[in-house]
């Protein structure tokens, strides 16, 4: 693959002498340089200004301000697979340089300063389709300001660094890093030399780019059987949306409609017909082969107690997985002729259009969805923290389906969706969903033998670390 990698600073003039810059040294971008060259990439590195020898091997195209660099990389970017830009590249330059030097005079000095090009953010712009990886180098909320970047810029991959201290970061040997991802959860990165680092960067890439080999078909070629299939489930659906329905079992707190057992049928059959040595594993039981890696994880009526009392809202849930690799998710609303659909390694899309999480980062205007469950320890909870969230966000809902909860969650409607027990084909599909949107889906167990879990999804922004870790304790 063809590496394009930026590095080092650059200088702004401010007269013949004097320049605007910053305290990188390059050594990152000059060690993930070396990486991808001992990986056996071919690598382009356009550099500003720094003290350390050109990587041999690399196309080396030295510059010394933004301008510089943003011609430099669009001339790169067309032959680039991955582009990486770790760059600290001046934000401000002098808009009326000096033609001379500026003598010191008594009083103050006032500069007026322009934008410099953006090249992270003008790539896609620009037409580059590959892996566009940046970098943020930050001195506080470093995680929120990088996911915040992640989305401006059109990122699949953002490294962010903590650069308030003088032992990592700028012009140090070593750094202590977080991979945050556009699909997958965020990596947090021990304290490492910036080549130990880099090696890892570099192969995090190459993982990016290159499809699992778990995978003996891509992910979109199981598309077209489970939208079908969540299609024609939705339509039976729909059609017996406001009859008389039989129910098959009454609950405390739920219903099971002949309907359900109905739909997933249908879904079975056309899925099964498609991929017969495949494992059907849904919430009205199982079907197919059991022992396949691959697993079809269905809910026919995701919504099912708002379906019966006439309710609107409620959708057909299908996802697929190898081992635990979700591969692709399909989540159809019949009421609103709405398909979300989520591959591994792709787009999401809503109705065909790409969509991606809020980019909204505090609570206070943030719109979340809460589930309560069955129990009288899971309703404690889920209050305890729905009465300490209520007062800080914008607007709550309970909206009774956890699939379309965390569709609306992955296309921006929502920010974040908090469930305290929940199965694994009711969220199986959204988290794929949210993942590939840019949010984050973690899921932890709640109870292994029931197969019960608790889930705290959101646009990945907003501060709720808090919220997880009670979860994941």
């Amino acid at each position: 693959m063809h590496f394009l990698i930026t590095a080092g600073p650059t200088r702004e003039a401010l007269d013949p002498v004097r320049y605007l810059s910053n305290r990188s040294s390059g050594k990152m971008g000059y060690a993930l340089a070396a990486a991808a060259l001992a990986a056996g990439h071919r690598v382009t590195l356009v550099s500003g200004p720094t003290a350390l020898p050109a990587p041999p091997g690399a196309a080396f195209l030295p510059v010394t301000s933004a301008a510089e660099m943003a011609a430099a990389v669009a001339t790169a970017l067309p032959s680039a697979d991955v582009a990486i830009f770790a760059a600290a590249v001046a934000d401000y330059r002098p808009a009326h340089p000096a033609p001379h030097k500026i003598k010191k005079t008594p009083g103050a000095l006032t500069l007026t300063l322009e934008p410099t090009p953006d090249i992270l953010g003008s790539a896609r712009a620009a037409g580059f389709s590959g892996l566009l990886v940046g970098f943020a180098a930050e001195t506080e909320n470093l995680l929120a300001n990088a996911r915040q970047k992640l989305l401006r810029k059109g990122c699949d991959l953002i490294v962010a660094n903590d650069v308030s201290g003088s032992a990592t970061g700028f012009d140090a040997d070593d750094n202590e890093v977080t991979l945050v991802f556009a699909r997958g959860p965020d990596r947090p990165l021990p304290r490492a030399s910036k080549l130990a680092l880099a090696e890892i960067i570099v192969g995090a890439c190459t993982e990016l780019m290159v499809p699992s080999p778990s995978m003996s078909l891509p992910p979109a070629s199981y598309l077209p059987a489970a939208v079908d299939a969540a299609r024609q489930a939705g339509a039976l659906i729909k059609a017996n949306y406001g009859s008389d329905l039989g129910v098959n079992e009454t609950l405390q707190y739920d219903l099971k409609l002949e309907l359900d057992v109905r739909a997933q049928a249908l879904i079975t059959d056309i899925l099964l017909a498609a991929f017969p040595q495949h494992a059907i594993y849904g919430e009205e039981g199982l079907a197919g082969d059991q022992s396949s890696d691959f697993q079809w994880i269905v809910d026919p009526i995701d919504g099912t107690v708002n379906y019966f009392y006439g309710i609107p809202h409620f959708c057909v849930s299908i996802a697929l997985r190898r081992g635990q690799d979700i591969l692709l998710g399909v989540i159809y609303d019949p009421m609103l002729d709405e398909l979300f659909v989520a591959e591994k390694g792709g787009l999401p899309t809503l109705n065909g259009k790409p969509i991606r999480v809020s980019p909204r980062a505090h609570l206070a205007e943030a719109m979340i969805t809460v589930g309560f469950s069955k129990n009288k320890e899971s309703i404690d909870n889920g209050m305890r923290r729905f009465s300490r969230l209520l007062t800080q966000v914008r607007k709550t809902r309970m909206l009774g389906s956890a699939a379309l909860g965390m569709a609306y969650v992955a296309c921006g409607r929502l920010d974040a969706y908090i469930e305290e027990v929940i199965s694994l084909w009711d969220v199986a599909a959204g988290i794929l969903l949210v993942e590939t949107a840019g949010g984050r889906a973690p899921l932890f167990v709640k109870d292994a033998a029931l197969q019960k879990y608790s889930m705290c999804c959101s646009n990945g922004l907003l501060p709720l670390a808090d919220i997880e870790t009670e979860m994941g304790g």
